[in-house]
């Protein structure tokens, strides 16, 4: 079995099979260390593993890996939105001014997060739905099984 070709090179190709495994070894670990508390910074290291995965999986049936930047860019859109939206609901609340307004910015926020979740996990199921092409393209030939036993 090649772990190191799986999770440190985004060359290449991988089928359905692979990529799950990875993805799986990959929620598993971000969720362990997700777990320690003040140590969330560490599930830092599991980026660069988790972009060669979803980058050779998206090679495999013919599409750009820069396209796991939609689900990165909406998470990171909505982070920041939550910052600015709870940032206004924070002195809207101490301006002594709580009203509609604010639980209203509350429920946008809210909902952006909902299609933020959305949006991820649609991303995720079309990238493991996705039939990979059969014949050599512009990423290289069909992949072979790079994990062989578990």
């Amino acid at each position: 079995m090649d772990w190191k070709a799986l999770f440190l090179s985004p060359q290449g190709r991988i089928g359905q099979r692979d990529f799950i495994i990875g993805f799986l070894i990959l929620l598993f670990g971000n969720i362990v260390i997700g777990n320690l508390g003040s140590l969330s910074f560490l599930s830092l290291l599991l980026f660069y593993p988790g972009v060669c995965v979803f980058t050779k999986r998206l090679h495999d049936f013919g599409k750009s890996g820069w396209l796991i930047l939609i689900p990165l860019l909406g998470t990171f859109g909505a982070g920041v939105a939550a910052g600015v939206g709870g940032a206004a609901a924070v002195l809207t609340v101490f301006s002594g001014s709580v009203g509609v307004g604010a639980l209203g910015l509350a429920g946008v926020l809210l909902l952006g997060m909902l299609a933020v979740v959305v949006l991820s996990i649609g991303f995720i199921v079309w990238v493991i739905a996705s039939p990979s092409d059969g014949a050599d393209n512009i990423y290289g030939p069909p992949p072979v099984k790079l994990v062989t036993a578990f």
